[in-house]
């Protein structure tokens, strides 16, 4: 005698649906999981910071002074931010960055080549009013963080990437008077940070 078909086909119609149902649900906790908000930035990405030249500043307003730690030429760039045709390029070196021929009474983004940089400081000087934003850390292999944005009370870090501290041991006074600072440094590698 033959044994109805009708339970095995039921069975596995019962199977295929509770599996499509464990996969849908599945696929649907897998695109649920919060995308990360920080992110790197590409090998030999520039360090971008935002200035408005309507500042106070040091000299004209037609020009940025800060200082700097290289090992030889750095290569730099700007660009207005309200008019990208009004842009420029050139290089420094030495401990002293200043940079001329800039369009007056506008804001500017400056990307900094990563290449032979190793410091950036503006230590209370002339300029601090006018640093605006950190857009981007870049790919920097800092040496230190000392006094960076000291007195920059403007200045704000909407970067979505991680400075590169790992050549770092003091990052005193980094901040010091920067009320504007916003970003969470949580996430920061600050291992080898002793000041």
């Amino acid at each position: 005698m033959n044994k109805p078909r009708l339970p095995k086909k039921i069975f596995f119609f019962c199977s295929f649906f509770f599996l499509s149902l464990f996969s849908v649900q599945a696929n649907a906790i897998e695109k649920e999981k919060p995308t990360p908000t920080i992110s790197q930035p590409p090998v030999d990405a520039p360090f971008i910071t935002r200035w408005d030249l309507t500042k106070t500043g040091s000299g004209t307003n037609d020009q940025i002074s800060f200082n700097v730690a290289t090992s030889g030429s750095v290569d730099y760039s700007w660009v207005d931010v309200n008019s990208t045709a009004n842009s420029g390029s050139g290089t420094f070196s030495g401990t002293t960055a200043t940079i001329t021929g800039l369009p007056a009474n506008v804001i500017i983004d400056l990307s900094i080549s990563p290449t032979n940089l190793q410091r950036f400081y503006i230590n209370d000087g002339a300029d601090k009013a006018r640093l605006i934003d950190v857009r981007q850390w870049g790919t920097t292999a800092w040496t230190s963080m000392r006094r960076a944005f000291s007195g920059c009370s403007n200045v704000e870090v909407n970067a979505l990437d991680n400075p590169n501290l790992d050549g770092v041991t003091d990052m005193s006074a980094m901040f010091y008077q920067a009320s504007a600072f916003n970003q969470n440094i949580g996430d920061w590698n600050v291992s080898n940070v002793t000041n």
